[in-house]
């Protein structure tokens, strides 16, 4: 299981348990952020490089949306973040391939 299932009914505080829920938790991350905040989706951004983010995002959740969701708050920041952080790792001898 991943983190949201640990976290689904977490109580750590006072807040009730059923706004602690998995979707709720999940509904925080959608609607949060700088592409949220600015309005960017996925038709504002470059389809190549939110192809690569999504990719690429993958290494942190098994969850499509979540992964589309950080890669559009990354591009919504630097338009072609996919492309250079790419380079960077080619430059360091690190691949993806």
């Amino acid at each position: 299981m991943g983190i949201l299932h640990d976290l689904d009914g977490y109580v750590g505080d006072d807040t009730p348990k059923e706004e602690n829920s998995t979707e709720c938790i999940i509904s925080d991350i959608m609607e949060a952020g700088l592409s949220y905040e600015n309005g960017f989706t996925a038709e504002d951004a470059d389809p190549e490089e939110l192809k690569m983010g999504i990719i690429v995002e993958m290494e942190h959740t098994s969850n499509k949306e979540i992964s589309e969701k950080i890669a559009l708050d990354h591009l919504c920041e630097i338009s072609d973040y996919y492309t250079r952080l790419s380079s960077m790792e080619q430059e360091a001898g690190r691949s993806r391939d």
